[in-house]
């Protein structure tokens, strides 16, 4: 009982650490038991053999003389509007709001449409807030202004998508994507007097991040 129990407890270590036995009896491989079970009492044992034991080869999918499969892209590179960025993007904004006089909010928002920096003016009413984040929103996850979005929705002429109306998206004016060798990093969204002054506003903070990067 003994013999047999030292037996299976060395077919399971070489099983378990992938090892060849040398004896005449059997071939262990990976995941490959023995065909047979021969006695401790014999010379061609696995307690004989035990003292061969050598290590398989590590097995692989392809040869080492072949040259490597070229990498797959599964991410794309991606930029967004950090703290610092906003900041300067909402200078430009509200310069050029004050220089009209206009009391407006004015967002700017990442690139998912999440609001980074957003600000109302002392006299602005209280729903120009949610309409300028709205606006940042649909200038992003569209990066398209807001204007063109609206322009699509109004019917004019029996043509028009008034389906658009339906979208949960701010469909007017005044919200701009801020792009970069194709990729949208944020938005401005404006809201509080007409939607193309609304629009002259977001332009001035897109132009003072453009002109902040060119002398990058």
């Amino acid at each position: 009982y003994i013999l047999h129990w030292m037996w299976q407890l060395t077919n399971t270590l070489l099983t378990l650490f992938h090892v060849q036995c040398s004896c005449q009896y059997c071939d262990i491989l990976p995941h490959t038991l023995t065909r047979q079970q021969p006695r401790f009492g014999s010379t061609n044992s696995h307690y004989t053999a035990y003292r061969s034991l050598r290590p398989l080869p590590l097995m692989s999918s392809a040869s080492s003389d072949e040259p490597p499969s070229p990498a797959v892209d599964l991410l794309a590179p991606t930029m967004r509007i950090t703290a610092s960025g906003a900041e300067l993007a909402m200078a430009g904004a509200e310069a050029e709001a004050s220089a009209n006089g206009w009391d407006v909010t004015i967002c700017i928002s990442d690139a998912g449409g999440v609001p980074v920096l957003a600000k109302r003016c002392n006299n602005a009413f209280a729903a120009s807030y949610e309409i300028a984040v709205g606006k940042a929103k649909s200038a992003a996850l569209f990066a398209k202004k807001t204007s063109l979005l609206e322009s699509v929705a109004n019917v004019s002429e029996g043509s028009g998508r008034a389906a658009m109306l339906s979208a949960p998206f701010v469909l007017m004016g005044g919200g701009i994507p801020f792009i970069v060798n194709g990729v949208c990093c944020g938005a401005v969204g404006v809201s509080g007097v007409k939607p193309d002054q609304d629009e002259k506003i977001a332009n001035a903070a897109i132009n003072a991040l453009e002109s902040s990067l060119s002398k990058l």
